[in-house]
Order: structure tokens, then sequence, then C-alpha cells
């Protein structure tokens, strides 16, 4: 299978587990506002799985997946200018990317996203698992 193949599938699978586990906890919405690092870890793991190289990148608002040179976001819904459920972009050709994908971090595994969250008091709701 190829790359970009693998990274949709991979993709499709988390956002369906998101759409899932916002219905079932209420503090979600359909948007999935607070779920991005839950669901980017979700998806890491996926690709790791899939035998791709990925990362967690992380600004002050938001978190998504680096792969394959690929930016990867399947809860990018939240905010008002995407309409996409799942977006797939390739990250060097983002002239001047929106807020929400400047990067000011990256994890290299989910337990490096973890222990950030858990040493800069992020909501309990919101820390990975």
């Amino acid at each position: 299978m190829r790359t970009k193949n693998k990274i949709i599938k991979c993709a499709q699978s988390a956002r369906e587990w998101a759409d899932g586990h916002a219905r079932y906890h209420t503090i979600f919405n359909s948007s999935l506002q607070g779920m991005c690092a839950i669901t980017s870890a979700y998806l890491f793991e996926l690709l790791i799985q899939a035998g791709l190289k990925a990362k967690i990148a992380y600004n002050d608002n938001h978190c998504f997946i680096l792969t394959n040179g690929y930016l990867v976001d399947v809860t990018a819904s939240q905010f008002p200018d995407i309409k996409e459920k799942i977006c797939i972009q390739k990250y060097n050709q983002l002239q001047c990317p929106p807020r929400y994908w400047r990067i000011s971090k990256k994890f290299n595994s989910v337990l490096e996203l973890q222990m950030y969250q858990q040493e800069h008091f992020w909501p309990n709701y919101q820390i990975v698992k």
C-alpha cells in the first residue's frame, strides 16, 4: 500500500474513533474541540503500527500529526474556516500556515506528549491516557 493511502486509512480510522468518543463523552462536541491531543495520540499510534514515522506537532492551541512530509489533522473541523473532517496536506507547501498549524513543539512519542501535558497542567479530560 502506498504511503499516502496508509495515511488516509489511518486518518479515517482516527476520525471515526474520535467521533465515537465525542458522542460517548458529553464534554466534547461534534467539532471535536478539546480532543486534538487525544486524537493525535491515537492517530500517531495507528501510523506507527502501519510502519510510518510520525511526530505529534503542538502549538499553544492545537495538536496534529506530521508524517512523511504530510500534515494530518483529524480535529481541524473545530476551526470555523475548515470544512473537511480530515485534513491531509503537504506541510512544505503551506506558504503561510494558519495559527493552528504553526509548530512550537514536536513530540516523538505519546508518552512525551502526556508528560508535557501533566507538567503544564492541562485539563484532565484532555490528557492522553
